[in-house]
């Protein structure tokens, strides 16, 4: 397990619409937070292999401890999921 394998995961993760949304079947909109052993679920299954503190060290690493403002509009539901726009695609946010 490794923390360059977790990396690896989030970027592999693109804007198609089924692993963004699997990928966000592993966020609680409650709390906030990611279901690490839900992420290294899904990881496994790409062929990936890290620990959720892996995983949450990689987030961190790469895109900080904190969202930007557009990524809570994303979480929220506020924007599509492959230009982070809320009317792109089509499809207008709710």
């Amino acid at each position: 397990m490794s923390l360059a394998a977790a990396k690896d995961f989030l970027n592999s993760i693109d804007a198609n619409r089924t692993e963004v949304s699997k990928l966000m079947d592993a966020f609680n909109y409650e709390t906030g937070q990611w279901d690490g052993e839900a992420l290294v679920a899904y990881g496994k299954e790409q062929g990936f292999d890290f620990t959720a503190d892996e995983v949450k060290t990689a987030g961190e690493d790469l895109f900080g401890d904190e969202l930007t403002d557009e990524q809570l509009e994303y979480v929220s539901g506020g924007a599509c999921c492959c230009c982070s726009s809320s009317s792109c695609c089509g499809v207008a946010a709710n």
